[in-house]
């Protein structure tokens, strides 16, 4: 979390990014992760950052997803936090981006919205695949300080364009 905090003081959402992304894979063991940024013209999802095996193909072929599909739109559309045992077994589960890169999404994963301080949902911060059997109240507690950095950066930047 000093990471984020560093890079939250030099107003760097990539280095936010990076730093909120090491955060969860060192503390949750968590080999995947994407930040999801809506753009409201195109009404779709955008991998603006992914973290693990396939986040090359996410961020250069696939782009982004519809901002009502899957888990993560779920999110994005509800503002509320996902938390799942298996996100295979969640109803709004689609394997369509599998489909596409070959990565077979699985296990415990917990997606949450990134929200701007009037509450609107500027995107979703989604970490997979930890090596838990689930994400602990402790879990959850460290994924929502990081997503409320990483939505306070973002938000941040949208104000300087």
């Amino acid at each position: 979390v000093q990471q984020v905090t560093e890079a939250l003081r030099a107003n760097n959402p990539d280095g936010i990014a990076r730093a909120a992304f090491a955060a969860a894979q060192g503390t949750l063991l968590a080999p995947a992760a994407t930040i999801y940024l809506h753009d409201p013209e195109t009404r779709t999802l955008r991998f603006a950052f992914v973290a693990g095996s396939e986040a090359k193909t996410l961020t250069d072929e696939v782009q982004a997803i519809p901002d009502t599909q899957g888990v993560a739109g779920k999110v994005f559309q509800s503002g509320q936090i996902d938390i799942a045992v298996d996100i295979r077994s969640s109803e709004a589960f689609d394997d369509s981006v599998d489909a596409r890169t070959k990565f077979w999404t699985h296990g415990p994963a917990a997606t949450l919205p990134l929200k701007r301080t009037n509450g609107s949902v500027l995107g979703v911060f989604q970490v997979l695949n930890g090596s838990r059997t689930a994400f602990n109240d402790a879990d959850i507690e460290v994924l929502k300080t990081l997503a409320h950095y990483v939505a306070m950066a973002f938000e941040l930047a949208e104000r300087e364009r």
